[in-house]
């Protein structure tokens, strides 16, 4: 996976029948730590969590030593028990590796016995927090591991469980791989999609993560049958604003791959489906891309008409970004 540290510093606002509660969480992901002197960033993402108020926990989401060995691996909990919270380990593709005597048994075992209070005795493992319920779905490989990782069916049945025991409950997974790699891809779909998996909302926004990560990859073909997928669920429900980001990026990448005619006839419909742009982010955007087709199409008159949309509308949000690509 790509070298980076990432810190996110999670807000939750719940409200449902069952659970109303506020819940803060911190992740980390790919701190590749190796020695103590160079892992500056790590150590600022604990001082500054630390000075966070009512953070729940952390979740330490793979590759977090720079290559598997149990005293990188002891040196870096020594730094994570630094944090006045609990923690979570996620595996990642530089954790573990049996040839280098490091397997997943001995990473945890490693961990409960320099974590005193490190309750997960497996890769794979469920914690709840104010009723809301985290699944830490275990992908690495531990002989010959790579960056795609492998989902193995005793994992996706045990996922397939593990949700269905929380039909009522918000369910967050925390996993190191792509959401869906190519070897689990099916069967991953139909426990993601299934009665007790997503919610109708989450699957439109997986269909088009799912989409976007297709097109970073060049994969316009599943690119266009993703963002499709997202749009024909977003239809089905009430929510004007998730329904005009499927348009708009259902345009984007038809105008991207040369179909330009059905690209307007999406940007239109994102604009016409709301005029809000409180409600519909994508307006200004999608008033600018139709100026640019008229162009193409010598309609100067329609282009400019566009135009003056799309810069009125930034004026009124004060996106000099916008304004500046729009002059």
């Amino acid at each position: 996976m790509k070298r980076l540290l990432s810190l996110f510093l999670t807000f939750l606002f719940f409200v449902s029948a069952v659970q109303a509660k506020d819940l803060r969480f911190a992740q980390i992901s790919d701190a590749r730590f190796s020695h103590a002197s160079e892992n500056t960033a790590l150590k600022e993402a604990i001082k500054d969590i630390n000075k966070q108020k009512d953070v729940e926990f952390v979740v330490f989401t793979g590759d977090n030593i720079s290559k598997p060995s149990e005293e990188l691996l002891k040196s870096f909990l020594e730094e994570a028990k630094k944090l006045k919270c609990p923690f979570y380990i996620v595996l990642g593709d530089k954790d573990v590796n049996k040839l280098k005597h490091l397997s997943k048994a001995d990473y945890i075992k490693t961990i409960k016995k320099n974590v005193r209070k490190y309750k997960p005795e497996k890769p794979n493992y469920t914690f709840e927090k104010h009723g809301v319920v985290f699944i830490v779905a275990d992908g690495s490989k531990e002989v010959i591991p790579g960056t795609n990782g492998y989902y193995k069916d005793d994992v996706l049945a045990w996922l397939d469980g593990e949700l269905a025991k929380y039909p009522e409950n918000h369910v967050i997974i925390f996993q190191h791989f792509p959401l869906i790699p190519p070897e689990a891809k099916e069967t991953y779909n139909r426990i993601l999609f299934s009665p007790h998996g997503v919610s109708p909302q989450m699957t439109v926004r997986v269909y088009l993560d799912l989409s976007e990560l297709s097109d970073n990859n060049l994969e316009t073909e599943n690119a266009l049958k993703f963002v499709k997928k997202a749009l024909s669920e977003a239809e089905k429900l009430s929510d004007l604003s998730l329904l005009t980001e499927c348009y708009f990026k259902y345009a984007l990448l038809l105008d991207d791959s040369g179909n330009l005619d059905l690209a307007q006839k999406y940007y239109l419909r994102c604009v016409q489906s709301s005029s809000n742009p409180d409600e519909n982010l994508f307006l200004s955007s999608a008033y600018s891309n139709l100026a640019g087709l008229s162009l193409d199409n010598n309609n100067v008159s329609a282009a400019k008409m566009y135009y003056e949309l799309s810069v009125n509308i930034d004026k009124q949000l004060n996106n000099y970004e916008g304004l500046f690509y729009s002059y």
